[in-house]
């Protein structure tokens, strides 16, 4: 098959080799949407008021549950800490939600 027959059929063949190329690729949002029960490792990257939060690209997730039920020590910070939360609810219009804190994870524990 000589070289202009290949260019004209790829031309002529409505991108499909390139969707072929692209097929199961997605691309990151900057606000994920969640479901309720969903489990999750993050990190606690800041606080409001007295509640720590999860910020996950723009979406936030308040933390209903404190470091003291999950028996962290006493002058132990949850803020830059990593931690297992399942989501309580979720908007996905304003992308905020709430989260049940389940565990903070030791720094062996860094695998998700």
């Amino acid at each position: 098959m000589s070289d202009r027959s290949s260019q004209r059929d790829a031309r002529t063949d409505g991108g499909g080799a390139f969707r072929k190329l692209l097929a199961g690729w997605t691309f990151r949002t900057s606000t994920p949407s969640y479901d309720v029960g969903d489990r999750l490792v993050a990190y606690v990257t800041g606080v409001d008021g007295d509640t720590p939060v999860v910020r996950i690209g723009d979406t936030v997730l308040r933390l209903a549950t404190t470091a003291d039920d999950v028996e962290l020590d006493p002058d132990g910070e949850l803020l830059d800490r990593k931690v297992r939360i399942r989501v309580d609810s979720f908007d996905a219009a304003s992308h905020r939600g709430t989260a049940e804190l389940l565990a903070v994870l030791d720094r062996s524990e860094a695998s998700f």
